[in-house]
């Protein structure tokens, strides 16, 4: 008997773990269901928030790519004039002016016309005939050099009338408003009639008066 346990504790020999220990096993089994339930399913809350944030990250990538583009081509989709004047309106952008429409090609006559008596000249060709004598009269002071034009010209959006007339707004300078009336004819768009003053050229301006508008005030409608 001494002998058997002699043999059965052997010095420096691991005990045997052959035998196994129910609740050891039990636990061990509870662990390892845990690990494969979280490895196989993912928390959905978890996958549908990352989903949210991906798209969100896309999104806004594709609406700076797009934005980008815009501002590289320096014109908007569908926009062929820039924003307001406070004098004139509607301001026609250098792409308004291409074209063989009745309005792009007012605009090149509207251009060539001011261009031309910038230089105290009158443009008798894109000028109506029974219009010449009309607006030599009113320019003169213009074409003799008693008044110049000197500063830049800002040209609005052409307008149809129900005559069948073109009107073009333009803005000499800094604040001098006037108005150019074309109209189709057998050489293309000629000047009928320029509605401007050119004494007032040069004549100070009192200042514009601010008046707000309806709603402006606590109680307006």
């Amino acid at each position: 008997m001494a002998l058997a346990l002699l043999f059965g504790c052997v010095p420096g020999e691991e005990p045997s773990t052959d035998v196994s220990d129910p609740a050891v096993e039990s636990e061990r089994d509870d662990d390892a269901r845990r690990a494969a339930d979280t490895d196989a399913d993912p928390d959905p809350s978890d996958a549908s928030e990352t989903d949210l944030e991906e798209a969100i990250r896309h999104a806004r990538r594709r609406a700076g790519a797009a934005a980008s583009a815009v501002l590289r081509r320096n014109e908007l989709p569908g926009r062929r004039h820039a924003p307001i004047d406070f004098e004139i309106g509607e301001l026609a952008t250098e792409a308004a002016f291409e074209g063989p429409a009745d309005q792009e090609e007012a605009l090149r006559s509207a251009r060539e016309f001011l261009q031309q008596l910038s230089n105290r000249v009158l443009a008798t060709d894109i000028v109506k005939d029974d219009a010449r004598r009309r607006l030599e009269r009113a320019l003169e002071p213009v074409l003799t050099g008693e008044v110049s034009l000197e500063s830049g010209w800002r040209y609005g959006a052409p307008r149809s009338e129900a005559s069948g007339e073109l009107r073009v707004s333009v803005r000499h300078g800094v604040g001098l408003p006037g108005e150019l009336v074309l109209r189709r004819a057998e050489g293309g768009m000629l000047i009928d009639d320029f509605e401007f003053e050119p004494q007032a050229v040069g004549e100070p301006r009192a200042p514009r008066r601010f008046e707000p508008g309806p709603g402006a005030a606590p109680g307006g409608f």
